[in-house]
């Protein structure tokens, strides 16, 4: 998948998309200083990336149990949440300096889904780059 690419699949009962943004105040992470400086030069120092992981915790806390229950409710059997996709199926992405390291994506969705009664080995987590 590329950066601005539109999929050829739109949300349906079985597929969800979220944009990934911070679910946080930006002002907990940056100082008003750091954010200018972010946006005049539009580089991210490797710093950022803890707070991207952050939020991914904060997506996976929130949206897993939520669509885990709808699918399973729905008798949905491969039902797909996929994050960085906006509703109409554009590829926005996740801010992230190099590569998502997957073993740390799966820990946080484990730990995501400690009040549902499922198999981590049952979910399928598939980072695109």
């Amino acid at each position: 998948m590329l950066l601005g690419e539109q999929l050829n699949s739109n949300e349906s009962m079985e597929i969800e998309y979220k944009e990934f943004c911070f679910k946080r105040n930006i002002y907990n992470y940056f100082s008003k200083k750091q954010i200018k400086h972010i946006l005049l030069t539009g580089k991210l120092d490797e710093s950022f990336n803890s707070k991207i992981y952050d939020n991914i915790r904060v997506y996976f806390n929130t949206y897993i149990p939520k669509y885990a229950s709808a699918f399973y409710n729905s008798n949905i059997q491969n039902g797909v949440l996929k994050i960085g996709i906006n509703d109409y199926g554009e590829v926005t992405g996740i801010p992230y300096i190099g590569n998502l390291d997957e073993m740390k994506c799966k820990s946080l969705l484990k730990e995501s889904m400690k009040y549902i009664n499922t198999n981590i080995d049952d979910i399928s987590i598939n980072i695109d780059i």
